[in-house]
């Protein structure tokens, strides 16, 4: 079987019917939205075209692997079909500001090309990207999801380079200095329904010899990765703490996109480095069932044992009130936070609120009045997980009951940032017990933790804890 491999897509150009179908069960995984007497046995999703036998290039490295892995039968033959790499490597780059383990990153994406590097918070995955635009001085496009994180990098390259970067947000698109644009992927969406942006928009996208994707686990998305596929740019890469833990089928999507792991920066070097504060992990046992005849449906599930839950929120505000400050306590939705204010308050904590309704202004604020002491206590939904950095916090209690890998990661990550003397800070989490969905949520949660290298400590029940009844 021949392959021929371009930029964005690959193509098997020689081939039996046998060999085709077994690249589609390769690149293909159980779908399981549906169910199997829907589609007959057609159950599955798909990365094989199947009357143009493409595919994403970004998935021929686990094409070859699976091959030797199986021990195929068949000869497996990849044309490269790319053309010429816009750049080489800079040997006279200044790369001197890069710590030792953002430098490896950087020569790991240097030698392959395209990837992902997988960085913890804090690992400084900003400077890990411009430190690639440097190395490989070619044209480069830098995605985000948030306007406030384009800001970021165009302060970061101007640091290193002395150059403005270029910027496309809200159909405004300044060229910048250099060879590096930040862009939100919204603002490209948009310009390109736009009939006055499209054109221009297309011409941005087409220029870029090299792109790379911040976050790239929101690169799972479908409306990303057509834009990213849209993108013929010959080097390909993206940073994330957690990469490829969304799932089978958005795993494939991100790798088709912008290719295969080829560098990761462990926590724990970050750690011993003196570069993050060690967390220090409790999760507290909270005993429910779901009352009697409550039907075993998700939404009511979790308002009833997680939202709404007398002891469960107490346990939350008991953890508060132990917790060292300044904390952070996260909540899913604003109606379980402002319940978790009550609570807080009735033990005697001065405690806020912020959410998604509020501005950066106000959420600016917020933490500016946790860190001067007029709250003990801020409880905050999902806004905080990403993007905010508080060196100074000390501690964070998580109240979601969720087993988002995501969403567990940026949270601790959210109290890893070190300051002046501290080098630990405190994790409180409920390992909740008896219902079957948040007791399972739980102990991914636990997992996760202990995936990336951290300690767990697991306290004994508060033998008061009762089962699951609900109050304001």
């Amino acid at each position: 079987m021949k392959i021929e491999a371009h930029s964005v897509w690959s193509y098997i150009r020689e081939s039996i019917p046998e060999e085709v179908q077994w690249v589609d069960e390769t690149l293909s995984v159980p779908d399981t939205r549906i169910r199997a007497h829907y589609y007959g046995d057609d159950t599955r999703r798909r990365f094989l075209h199947v009357l143009s036998h493409q595919f994403p290039t970004g998935l021929l490295s686990q094409l070859l692997q699976a091959h030797q892995e199986a021990n195929a039968p068949f000869a497996l033959m990849v044309e490269d079909k790319r053309p010429p790499a816009p750049c080489g490597p800079d040997p006279s780059a200044d790369l001197g500001w890069l710590r030792p383990y953002q430098r490896e990153a950087v020569d790991a994406f240097v030698r392959h090309g395209r990837g992902l590097i997988k960085a913890p918070t804090g690992a400084g995955k900003t400077e890990v990207l411009i430190g690639i635009t440097r190395a490989l001085p070619c044209v480069w496009g830098m995605a985000v999801h948030r306007t406030s994180l384009v800001e970021q990098a165009q302060k970061r390259y101007q640091r290193r380079t002395g150059l403005r970067a270029g910027s496309f947000t809200g159909g405004t698109w300044d060229p910048g200095e250099g060879n590096f644009t930040a862009f939100t992927f919204q603002a490209l969406q948009k310009a390109m329904k736009d009939k006055h942006l499209k054109a221009h928009a297309k011409a941005f996208l087409r220029g870029l010899q090299g792109l790379l994707i911040d976050e790239c686990h929101a690169q799972s998305a479908k409306s990303w990765y057509t834009l990213t596929m849209g993108c013929e740019a010959y080097f390909r890469g993206g940073v994330s703490g957690t990469p490829l833990d969304k799932g089978e089928f958005e795993n494939l999507r991100i790798q088709g996109a912008l290719g295969p792991v080829i560098h990761e920066i462990p926590t724990g070097v970050l750690v011993d480095g003196g570069v993050l504060a060690k967390p220090v992990i409790v999760m507290v046992p909270c005993v429910q069932l779901a009352p009697p005849g409550m039907h075993e449906e998700w939404g009511q599930v979790y308002r009833a044992l997680v939202e709404e839950s007398i002891p469960r929120n107490r346990l939350l505000g008991e953890m508060a009130l132990r917790a060292m400050k300044p904390c952070l306590l996260f909540v899913e939705h604003v109606e379980h936070g402002h319940r978790m204010l009550k609570v807080l308050h009735a033990l005697g904590l001065k405690a806020g609120l912020v959410h998604g309704t509020h501005g950066v202004d106000a959420r600016k604020r917020a933490v500016k009045h946790l860190l001067q002491g007029h709250e003990d206590v801020l409880v905050c939904s999902g806004i905080f997980q990403e993007g905010i950095d508080i060196p100074e916090l000390a501690s964070v209690v998580v109240g979601t009951g969720k087993a988002s890998i995501v969403g567990t990661l940026q949270r601790i990550g959210r109290g890893m940032r070190v300051s002046s003397g501290k080098t630990t800070f405190e994790v409180f989490d409920v390992l909740d017990v008896g219902q079957q969905w948040l007791q399972r949520h739980a102990e991914e949660r636990r997992n996760t933790y202990l995936r990336e290298g951290h300690n767990v400590t697991i306290e004994a029940p508060a033998p008061r804890i009762i089962l699951g009844g609900t109050g304001p």
